[in-house]
């Protein structure tokens, strides 16, 4: 009879290679005498080679499975078991083990794919951001026109695909009217906001209408183009604006025209201040654009929305669309800051002022009669450390109220514009004992309130108070209210408009001649075009003080001590301290 093992702890040594093991679980040890450290029980009649043989197949299970486990055998079955069963023992690891662990690090599997799947997206929509907008569908609004008769010729480039089609087979007459544009671009604005880029053209193609022959004849100078321009942009006038708030508009937009390579046009169909030509030049006598004497697109072919259009049209109600945030990100120099940052705008509306709107002959003419008689105040010429003849003063009432604070919703008190005057002529013009001023005002009331609250030294000129005859008929009537001014007669519209467009060239200094009369400063309110479009004239440096002689640490700012633009509504507490345009 085999003896009983010691109580040691450790079996005895036999022929299976046993070396000592950190228990596994909590069974490890079983407590009692007849147990060892493996947990297998030992009895009489056990021979060394059987219980060896079963000690052996149960540490096969891994030394770390759970008591829990399904694969934690809850007896020990001998190599005879398993042979009677057939070969196969049911509680050892096998695959339905591998696979419960496989499916407990799914979740984790597939978070770290979602991951990467949402990381490549944000690559995709930096990298390619046309091939996402198809993917989701941004691109379906175009493509569902997709019109394969069109040629794949576009504006600014022709390797882009086939346009595709915008319907206005609901109109019966063109152009459409400036509100009738406006709720077209209503039915394309989701598309637009998602342009990459001012010009970006989808891979489609331009969303557009269908044109008409797109083969052009050659050029013959005795005839000139016998087709439409390949491309244009039209600025419509269309009577819902103030004069000046319409050339701010279309002086950026004539820019684009210019930068574009795009033939620029005037539509004034339904202005109410009579035809363009009774103000002003064609202007392709100043911007030919790149084919001179190209036929203006059929009015059926006018787009307003999107811009990418073939022959783009944009009017003061459409604007919103096209010069806002995009606009801005688009052309102003993000290197610089504040107000310098508005340069680019500056330059192009100066330039498009200069060359491109320009008086016609018979405004012209009367612009030149209103310098000279300023020029005929004896002390008003300019020397060479003072340029300028004058100070001009525009008072808007009317329709118009200050922006900001403490005016803001009421008129600037007239006072502060004589103190103003006093402090800039001062400040300007030290050497000169008369000040000179012209006062530009929609209110005669007011226009004589302001002259009669200067010095008595201070020589006021007007068009009201104009020894001619004919500066004085195309003087303001009475306070300028916008819903108001189709309620006059078309000639008394003309007339105030003739006034209005001298009173600009006065206050900015635009279209003037060598060795005529021009302002030496502007005071005037930011909330009026008017004052706006006077910055320009008087140009860059002059108007803000950028020149030699700047005071260090404005980092973009006006210079208070240099500037000749004088704004006495904000007063720089708004940024930036000038604007091109209002948008409605």
């Amino acid at each position: 009879m085999p003896s009983r093992p010691p109580e040691t702890g450790r079996p005895y040594s036999s022929n299976y290679d046993y070396q000592p093991l950190t228990p596994r679980t909590p069974h490890s040890r079983a407590g009692r005498e007849d147990t060892f450290d493996n947990g297998m029980e030992y009895h009489p009649g056990m021979d060394d080679v059987t219980f060896n043989q079963s000690y052996a197949e149960q540490q096969r299970e891994p030394l770390l499975a759970s008591s829990a486990s399904a694969s934690f055998p809850s007896t020990v079955r001998s190599k005879q078991e398993v042979d009677e069963a057939g070969g196969k023992d049911e509680n050892r690891p096998g695959n339905s083990h591998s696979l419960l662990r496989i499916v407990s690090k799914a979740p984790l599997v597939l978070g770290g794919l979602l991951a990467v799947f949402l990381f490549l997206l944000v690559i995709l929509s930096w990298k390619r951001p046309d091939v996402l907008q198809k993917a989701v569908g941004v691109a379906n609004l175009t493509e569902q026109h997709e019109d394969k008769n069109l040629p794949t010729s576009s504006p600014d480039s022709s390797h882009h695909g086939a346009a595709h089609k915008l319907s206005y087979e609901n109109y019966t007459t063109f152009p459409l009217t400036p509100m009738q544009y406006l709720i077209e671009c209503a039915t394309v604005h989701n598309s637009m906001k998602h342009m990459v880029g001012y010009w970006y053209i989808p891979p489609a193609g331009p969303l557009d209408v269908v044109h008409h022959d797109q083969t052009f004849t050659t050029h013959l100078p005795e005839k000139g183009f016998e087709k439409p321009c390949t491309s244009s942009i039209t600025y419509m006038l269309d009577g819902y604006r103030g004069l000046a708030a319409d050339l701010a508009l279309m002086a950026q937009v004539a820019g684009l025209a210019r930068e574009k390579g795009r033939t620029f046009f005037i539509n004034d169909q339904y202005w109410n201040r009579g035809k363009w030509s009774d103000h002003f030049q064609d202007v392709r006598a100043g911007q030919p654009g790149p084919e001179p004497g190209c036929l203006p697109p059929p009015p059926e072919e006018l787009v307003a929305c999107p811009r990418t259009a073939r022959h783009w049209v944009i009017n003061s109600l459409t604007a919103k669309l096209h010069l806002g945030h995009m606009f801005e990100t688009e052309y102003e120099d993000g290197y610089k800051q504040n107000l310098e940052r508005s340069k680019p705008l500056f330059d192009r509306a100066r330039m498009s002022l200069s060359e491109t709107i320009r008086p016609n002959a018979r405004n012209a003419a009367l612009i030149r009669a209103a310098r000279e008689e300023v020029a005929s105040a004896g002390s008003s010429k300019p020397d060479e450390t003072d340029p300028g003849s004058y100070l001009a003063v525009h008072i808007r009432r009317g329709d118009k109220k200050a922006e900001t604070w403490p005016n803001r919703d009421k008129y600037v008190p007239l006072e502060d514009y004589v103190e103003s005057t006093q402090e800039t002529w001062s400040r300007l013009a030290s050497s000169r004992a008369n000040p000179v001023v012209w006062a530009a005002s929609d209110s005669p009331s007011v226009l004589q309130e302001f002259s009669d609250s200067l010095p008595a030294n201070t020589r006021v000129f007007s068009l009201a108070q104009s020894a001619n005859a004919d500066l004085r008929r195309i003087a303001s009537k009475g306070p300028y209210v916008q819903s108001e001014f189709n309620q006059t007669s078309l000639d008394e519209r003309i007339e105030a408009t003739r006034g209005a467009i001298v009173d600009l060239a006065m206050l900015s200094g635009l279209w003037v001649w060598k060795d005529e009369a021009q302002p030496m400063g502007t005071v005037c309110t930011i909330s009026s075009n008017m004052c706006k479009i006077a910055a320009e004239g008087l140009g860059w440096e002059r108007a803000f003080g950028f020149g030699s002689g700047r005071s260090e640490g404005l980092h973009g700012d006006i210079d208070n001590t240099l500037k000749r633009w004088v704004d006495i509504d904000s007063r720089g507490r708004i940024e930036p301290e000038w604007r091109a345009f209002d948008l409605f």
